[in-house]
């Protein structure tokens, strides 16, 4: 008789989880804002669903790491500039400006 293989129940997300995403959503937000740039255009250039950019910005999915990278190459940015949030992001930079 075959033993029946124990199911292991799935580790529950930490609630810190849920932060991370939101405070993530919340500054890809500010970012593309920053560079007067809609949903729809930022959504063609990551290769994503608009309704997928809306669902980031308000901390309702994760990321996977090649679409962070997407959205950090979007905006001409490494990925750690994107997640350090003491890392200062310059608009004029965001935007391409030249600076003197």
């Amino acid at each position: 008789m075959a033993v029946p293989r124990r199911i292991r129940p799935r580790p529950e997300r930490p609630p810190h989880d849920e932060e991370l995403q939101k405070w993530l959503g919340q500054r890809i937000k500010a970012v593309r804002n920053a560079v007067d740039m809609n949903q729809d255009d930022f959504a063609y250039v990551v290769g994503v669903q608009r309704s997928y950019i809306g669902l980031i910005e308000n901390g309702k999915r994760d990321l996977r790491v090649s679409t962070l990278q997407r959205i950090a190459s979007a905006f001409d940015l490494q990925v750690h500039e994107l997640l350090d949030p003491d890392f200062v992001l310059d608009p004029a930079q965001l935007k391409g400006e030249q600076s003197g």
